[in-house]
């Protein structure tokens, strides 16, 4: 495939608490990250070929500067706001590296290295629709994989809704990827699959956070 997914994100209250569920389950957790200049940190579970991170709202004055504020992350960080709390980094394993499948802008955050930026997908002001997002420099997952106690290995599907009642050209060349589906419901929520649920089972973080894991 010409491009995977390298991360998905879900919006969390403030440390995100919640992935002590995760934890509890027999995820275990990765490093944490802030995001200097951006006003956003995160925790994570990272699997083999992707992770998850649960982001949250740190500097609302950050979070609000250009070209910060382009991005949305105010209001997708913030679980009290009226937005899609969840986004999606691409990466691409092949080279030379391919441009992004969807139109984008350029996104340089303080906490990148000089040089680096992302391709921002341009529907990032779209708030009823993901986050979509393009890593130009990642060929593979970057990371140490643990060991997780419940045995989930691999990320091997993503479903998430509700779907937006005007969807953008970003987000339809996006599902056509195939890297993620859509379904209907009144509210968000996303649904990942580890192992092709090959263990039957699964932990529902509703109404705490709007996930599903099945593994």
């Amino acid at each position: 495939m010409s491009f995977e997914l390298d991360h998905v994100f879900v919006a969390a209250s403030a440390d995100a608490p919640e992935i002590q569920l995760l934890r509890s389950a027999g995820f275990i957790e990765g490093p944490a990250h802030d995001h200097p200049g951006q006003g956003t940190a995160s925790r994570g579970i990272f699997f083999e070929n992707a992770y998850l991170e649960l982001i949250w709202l740190t500097d609302a004055q950050a979070a609000a500067t250009p070209p910060v504020l382009r991005t949305g992350l105010a209001q997708r960080a913030h679980p009290r706001e009226h937005a899609s709390p969840f986004g999606f980094g691409l990466r691409s394993p092949i080279d030379p590296v391919p441009d992004a499948p969807f139109e984008t802008w350029e996104y340089s955050p303080a906490y990148l290295p000089e040089g680096y930026a992302f391709a921002m997908a341009t529907n990032s002001q779209k708030l009823d629709e993901p986050l979509i997002f393009f890593l130009p420099w990642s060929r593979t997952a970057a990371w140490e994989v643990p060991e997780h106690p419940n045995g989930a290995r691999r990320l091997t599907g993503v479903c998430f809704g509700p779907g937006a009642p005007n969807p953008s050209q970003v987000m339809s060349d996006f599902l056509g990827l195939g890297l993620a589906s859509q379904e209907g419901g009144a509210s968000p929520l996303m649904r990942i699959q580890l192992d092709n649920q090959e263990r039957n089972q699964e932990l529902d973080l509703n109404p705490t956070l709007p996930l599903i894991l099945c593994w």
